[in-house]
């Protein structure tokens, strides 16, 4: 059954981007990439632990990094991690089956990663800042161009690829026993493929479509109050399922200080 495309209609009272039957279900959740993934995803639906490029290629251009002529360019942000220890951490979950599937309840909290630099995920950007900090190691040591192999100039074609494409934003509709879902901060985490069958429409984002003035501390907000607004918020309903011992209501007042 072909996957409903709907018209990109930004709400700016509930950022919700689907029709309100979509976005008022309870047991939906949504996922942003690029379009580049989407023949991939609406013939096999979601599936877990699967590279967005050539792990091949991640594995050289993780090592480039370590380069000891490179590794004084990549400099640690604040959390003291750098681009190569945050790669090697993707490529180390990937290969090692810890990577889960991540979803937002809010339509709206999934347009960062199908606009801008994290389309398409996290992990494209981990490449684009590669790139650039071996860019800026080159300006300084030519010679270091030589070390830059065809799987990685690949690579930095297929991510260009990627983000030059549209971005989507794909709603699921999870069955009532929300088996396999677990809630993170700022999001929901899915343990289980996706199969097709759950996909039930998708939105296209415009790239000039995007308001400016909604902050990632809106989204957060906004999509924390409606994970738990009692008594059937579906982060209520996943944590009732998980700890059905332990659970307690969980009060939304909470949100309204965030």
């Amino acid at each position: 059954m072909p996957i409903t495309t709907y018209p990109y209609q930004f709400n700016a009272e509930t950022l919700e981007i689907f029709p309100q039957e979509i976005a008022s279900n309870t047991f939906v959740l949504y996922h942003g990439t690029a379009e580049y993934h989407s023949e991939n995803i609406e013939n096999n639906g979601f599936h877990l632990g699967s590279c967005p490029f050539d792990i091949e290629a991640a594995r050289e251009l993780c090592t480039l990094l370590n380069n000891p002529l490179i590794v004084p360019y990549d400099l640690p942000n604040q959390y003291e991690q750098t681009c190569h220890s945050n790669f090697k951490g993707y490529i180390f979950g990937i290969e090692n089956g810890q990577l889960r599937l991540s979803f937002s309840h809010l339509s709206y909290g999934c347009v960062p990663f199908a606009s801008g630099p994290l389309k398409g995920g996290q992990s494209l950007n981990h490449v684009n800042e590669a790139r650039r900090i071996i860019n800026a190691a080159i300006v300084d040591n030519p010679i270091l161009a030589d070390n830059i192999t065809p799987a990685i100039i690949n690579l930095f074609n297929e991510v260009e690829q990627i983000q030059n494409s549209n971005g989507v934003v794909y709603a699921i509709r999870f069955p009532d026993t929300l088996v396999g879902l677990e809630v993170g901060i700022g999001v929901v985490h899915s343990n289980l493929a996706i199969p097709l069958e759950y996909i039930i429409g998708k939105v296209i984002i415009p790239e000039d479509g995007i308001p400016e003035n909604i902050t990632m501390q809106n989204i957060s907000k906004t999509h924390q109050r409606k994970l738990f607004t009692a008594p059937n918020g579906l982060g209520i309903l996943i944590e009732k399922n998980n700890f059905p011992e332990d659970h307690n209501d969980i009060d939304i007042e909470f949100i309204d200080n965030f």
